[in-house]
């Protein structure tokens, strides 16, 4: 969010800078009423023109961000935005779910909770990379525990000791 505040900022970077014909063609433009007669009352201020457009290019970049994500309607995504928070998760259940891949999509979610992949920048694309062989070296030895089952279960328990003792509060 503060990033797209400095974005948006620097778009039109200095009042001060701008030639003295557009800010002359702007106030004209902005204070017109429909039949091109002017207003009785004063003209806005280049400033306020400039704060206007601001916040409409705000708002329209918001807009886009949230029209554009997708939104993943899985079942074993579906059973993580509900179970995610509880002791109880069925690990078993979100293994079938997953087609025996449960570390990839819950290291993202948990990621994703935190705030790290926005803070941090993280490419989707490399995240599901990394957690692909991460889950395959989890699985390259057929080991009937320490697995990728193991993996997410350690996962969702960390997960729950960080957000139900307060430590990933603020």
């Amino acid at each position: 969010m503060v990033s797209e505040d400095i974005e948006a900022q620097t778009m039109i970077s200095s009042v001060e800078d701008t030639p003295k014909a557009v800010k002359e063609w702007l106030a004209a433009t902005f204070t017109k009423q429909i039949f091109g007669r002017r207003q009785a009352v004063e003209p806005p201020k280049f400033r306020s023109i400039v704060q206007a457009v601001r916040a409409s290019m705000y708002v329209d970049k918001i807009t886009r961000k949230t029209s554009q994500a997708p939104v993943d309607v899985s079942p074993a995504n579906q059973m993580l935005q509900e179970e995610l928070n509880n002791w109880d998760i069925d690990v078993f259940k979100y293994d079938v779910l997953t087609s025996s891949k449960p570390f990839r999509g819950l290291f993202g979610e948990v990621l994703r909770r935190y705030g790290l992949v926005k803070r941090f920048k993280i490419n989707l694309h490399s995240l599901e990379n990394y957690c692909a062989l991460v889950e395959n070296g989890y699985n390259m030895h057929g080991n009937p525990y320490h697995n990728a089952k193991h993996g997410a279960d350690v996962l969702i328990t960390t997960h729950n000791l960080i957000s139900s003792t307060g430590f990933a509060a603020g």
